[in-house]
């Protein structure tokens, strides 16, 4: 199985994603990598904007687990003295019971989960509870990874996270330090 972190052998190059951006962008653009990996776009940005006295910024966007290690140790890297940058996180919603799922070890603590996702997750449209309580007998015979598989399909994807509109919601928790960030970055208010 490849590892994540092997993705990083052969990085984009910076220099020729400087050149790109001098090319695309004008000196107060703002450059959105959906897939920053390990952050190249933010050190290209950082250096185009040191040659040519540009104000460019950047939204950098990665949704795997090495973002922490990787992607926000690179930016600081080479961070321009005096500079700062923002690093935030989505708030998890129907994540968190994914991660629950895949660290469980045991089938008991699944049975737990299940009837709490059943209580509190938002649960995929497709999904007919009654079905799936009257074949529970099937869930019992599978294996914890089967289970653990299933439980994950259950989940509504589209509601991994947060949205905006629900963030006045008590339910999500969002601290009033998440509302004004998040009310910052759309412009809101």
């Amino acid at each position: 199985m490849l590892n994540s972190y092997d993705f990083f052998k052969n990085p984009k190059s910076p220099t020729i994603l400087k050149r790109i951006f001098g090319f695309v962008t004008d000196k107060d653009s703002i450059v959105l990598d959906f897939f920053s990996g390990s952050g190249t776009t933010a050190q290209a940005v950082f250096e185009l904007n040191k040659e040519d006295e540009g104000e460019r910024k950047f939204i950098l966007v990665e949704q795997l687990d090495y973002v922490k290690e990787k992607t926000v140790q690179r930016v600081k890297k080479v961070l321009p003295e005096g500079e700062g940058f923002v690093f935030t996180e989505l708030k998890s919603n129907n994540q968190v019971w994914i991660d629950q799922i895949l660290k469980s070890e045991k089938e008991k603590e699944l049975k737990v989960i299940w009837k709490k996702i059943q209580e509190q997750a938002f649960i995929s449209y497709k999904v007919e509870l009654k079905s799936i309580d009257e074949t529970i007998g099937d869930f019992e015979q599978m294996s914890i990874e089967d289970k653990k598989h299933f439980l994950v399909e259950v989940l509504d994807k589209n509601l991994l996270y947060v949205n905006t509109t629900d963030m006045d919601n008590e339910d999500f928790a969002v601290t009033e330090e998440e509302k004004r960030l998040t009310n910052l970055f759309y412009s809101l208010k």
